[in-house]
């Protein structure tokens, strides 16, 4: 929900507060982006929580903004128009993975597109398709940053997920910084070279 809908629902305002009609004013003067690509066939690209708004005030009518493009390239240019809003890593990497699974953008492509290097996207990329749900919630709750779990949590992935669980646990329990993480990483190479076949304790993080 917008930040004035959630200010309102974590200190319990009733519907007659002012933060309550603050919110039903925004909701008001939404104004969604839609994309066309086929005639009589519109994708909603920018507006979710606008229209969850409306609908919770029983609306069914919203001003938009109609482009005439395909549902890849407005993702694109609305993500090109959002360059200066600081978007989490995962989220990048969740629109990343969409681009590349359902419309074919290879990482090379990408990193063209949103003028980045090939290994930003690869690492970004990794968080959603390598990391487990568990870790990510963590990653997500700020438990451990972004920066430590692409650098050491992706390639602990890439082995195995029961050991990344692991190790992601440790991170979080004791907050690592990312120096002290980067120890730990280089300790589980060194065991991991010295045991072919894992001398680990696993544990699922299910």
């Amino acid at each position: 929900m917008s930040g004035v809908l959630s200010t309102c629902a974590r200190i319990g305002l009733s519907a007659s507060s002012g933060c309550w009609h603050r919110w039903r004013q925004w909701a008001a003067d939404a104004v969604i982006v839609i994309a066309a690509d086929q005639p009589e066939r519109y994708l909603l690209i920018d507006g979710y929580r606008r229209v969850r708004a409306l609908e919770q005030l029983g609306r069914d009518t919203v001003e938009a903004v109609v482009w005439s493009l395909s549902e890849a390239e407005a993702l694109f240019l609305d993500r090109s128009m959002r360059a200066g809003e600081q978007a989490t890593a995962l989220e990048e990497g969740w629109l990343l993975a969409e681009m590349s699974e359902r419309f074919g953008y290879d990482q090379e492509e990408l990193a063209r597109r949103f003028d980045r290097s090939v290994s930003w996207v690869s690492r970004r990329m990794g968080l959603v398709e390598l990391l487990p749900a568990a870790v990510q919630q963590q990653v997500r709750s700020g438990a451990i940053t972004a920066h430590v779990a692409m650098k050491f949590l992706v390639p602990v992935a890439r082995s195995g997920a029961e050991d990344c669980c692991r190790m992601a646990e440790g991170f979080a329990r004791h907050r690592l910084r990312s120096r002290e993480a980067g120890q730990l990483y280089v300790a589980w190479r060194g065991a991991t070279a010295r045991c072919a076949n894992g001398c680990w304790p696993i544990r699922s993080c299910s």
